[in-house]
């Protein structure tokens, strides 16, 4: 398979395992206290070795979910090389619908003198 797919395939997998699924029934490992997966879980010749789970968690849950990012890392033998490939997905975004013009003025001013010092 073309590396640039599978790695793409890969990168998908990390929205489709853990909390916040998309698809159901795809097998997440568990991991023992030393991070090594208690099961042999696969995807193509990939193997997954770790996720953020190792991450630990707090009274409120899962460190994180909390944040909203979840990150899987696959031990993939690729014609003979072996290669640790990481994917992740990102932080949520906050809510700004409740966000006031004041804030949103005042952001903007923050980025444009930001971006204006880019540009020297």
């Amino acid at each position: 398979m073309n590396r640039d797919v599978f790695l793409s395939l890969l990168a998908l997998d990390a929205y489709n395992r853990s909390y916040g699924q998309t698809l159901n029934d795809l097998e997440v490992p568990n991991f023992d206290t030393n991070g090594q997966p208690l099961q042999n879980v696969r995807i193509g010749n990939a193997r997954i070795i770790s996720d953020s789970s190792l991450l630990g968690e707090t009274a409120d849950g899962r460190i994180d979910e909390a944040a909203g990012f979840y990150a899987i890392a696959y031990e993939w033998n690729n014609n003979g090389i072996n290669e640790t490939v990481i994917s992740y997905r990102g932080t949520n975004f906050p809510d700004l619908s409740n966000l006031t013009s004041e804030a949103a003025e005042a952001a903007w001013d923050d980025s444009s003198a930001r971006n204006a010092s880019l540009a020297c």
